[in-house]
């Protein structure tokens, strides 16, 4: 149990102002929305020294922060066994609809959420809580999450030092994607007579059979809320979990699926060949994907080995490992060492269903990363040490050189040769 391990802390941050879309709102497009955020401080190091690890984690849609305790107990244990590196501490948040923080905003929410907004918000989360948001910050991204933490380390590149994304939600060909999961949700049931008669539904679920009980005990307690007549409901309602998954892009019920027109500005990230081929679609997992070779930081996707939902293709994997960090701006890619991957013996959810063997693979991951932090950081202390502090923020001799010379390198100019 966490908190036997951990000191928890919870927060209430405002998000990003003016949300993606125009109807993510219900009423007023300046309102402001709140993020939800659990704070985890290992009670062995609550005077934390440099060096030690912050993590920063995002959820898979529908899940509530706090079904990932079991993966931080796991991950706690296996970091003091290898000893290189201490947690700092760990911050998790619930997506603006979803969890706790879709209580906050209930009064507000349109019907458009838009997964870009997500991202924003972990960067308004971070900079509110920058006390202690202390370097080296390690990501951890399951599903929808793992796509959240890739546009936050696009959005700002040097904030994460790695990520360990799981099973993340990367599209390489959105004429594949995968929309069956609406079916189900779209229809589910939302309330139970009490949380005893919900526990006893779900764990009738294949899904939820396969979950770590811990896991499992959690999404009882944080992912229903107790209603006045003691009756208990979805935590994430069905309709904002659905609408994560699948963004309309349909006629009106009963006309055919090629009458639908993708409106200018409403519909601009719809791929055109898409155009009433689909009832819905999700932008985020393509535009995204088509910019991880500007990833910085380094990256290990774990993937599950029983494919529950198509994430992403086997051979769509070898793409994503082959152009990760490969682009301007990239960390340089499989062949700087910077991409690796690995398996869990499990279906999508494999950190709720194998919590300790998820652990495993992402604390020696985050070992690696440390050294590779510490090495970084030594060389940009090294290029400071001999330059006096009231030098550091004017120009040296060589940018002065270069700057007086600057007509003989002007692109298009020819440079005469000395004789």
């Amino acid at each position: 149990m966490s908190s036997s391990f951990f000191h928890c802390q919870t927060h209430k941050v405002p998000g990003q102002h003016i949300r993606h879309y125009a109807h993510s709102t219900a009423h007023d497009q300046h309102a402001t929305f709140y993020i939800h955020v659990k704070q985890y401080t290992p009670l062995d190091n609550l005077k934390p020294e440099a060096g030690d690890v912050t993590i920063i984690a995002t959820h898979a849609s529908g899940v509530p922060k706090e079904a990932y305790e079991p993966v931080w107990d796991e991950l706690l244990a296996s970091s003091r066994r290898c000893g290189k590196y201490k947690i700092r501490n760990i911050f998790i948040v619930d997506s603006h609809n979803q969890g706790a923080s879709g209580r906050l905003n209930k009064d507000i929410m349109g019907n458009d959420p838009s997964w870009f907004d997500s991202a924003r918000d972990l960067l308004a989360v971070v900079n509110h809580l920058r006390d202690d948001m202390v370097q080296p910050i390690f990501g951890f991204g399951h599903s929808f999450g793992g796509n959240v933490l890739v546009q936050t380390a696009l959005l700002h590149p040097r904030l994460f030092s790695a990520l360990a994304l799981a099973d993340p939600t990367l599209i390489y060909d959105p004429a594949q994607s995968d929309f069956s999961p609406v079916t189900y949700i779209a229809q589910r049931r939302e309330t139970w007579p009490s949380r005893d008669a919900a526990r006893a539904s779900f764990s009738k679920k294949s899904i939820y059979a396969l979950w770590d009980p811990r896991a499992f005990e959690n999404w009882i307690t944080y992912g229903l809320i107790e209603n006045d007549d003691g009756s208990v409901s979805l935590a994430t309602s069905a309709s904002q979990e659905v609408l994560m998954y699948g963004r309309a892009s349909h006629p009106a019920a009963g006309e055919p699926l090629s009458s639908f027109c993708a409106a200018s500005g409403r519909h601009s990230e719809m791929k055109p060949e898409l155009e009433g081929k689909l009832p819905f679609y999700r932008p985020e997992g393509y535009l995204v994907f088509n910019n991880l070779p500007h990833l910085q930081p380094g990256v290990n996707y774990i993937y599950p080995l029983k494919k529950t939902t198509v994430v992403c293709k086997p051979e769509h994997q070898i793409i994503r490992h082959k152009i990760t960090g490969t682009g301007l701006g990239g960390s340089g890619g499989l062949n700087a060492g910077r991409v690796d991957f690995h398996n869990v013996d499990g279906g999508h959810f494999f950190p709720l269903e194998k919590p300790a063997e998820t652990a495993e693979i992402v604390n020696e991951y985050y070992a690696a990363e440390v050294s590779n932090f510490k090495r970084l950081q030594m060389e940009n202390e090294r290029l400071w040490k001999n330059r006096p502090v009231e030098q550091r923020s004017t120009i040296d001799n060589d940018y002065v050189y270069f700057a007086k010379n600057y007509k003989q390198y002007k692109p298009g100019q020819r440079v005469q040769a000395k004789i």
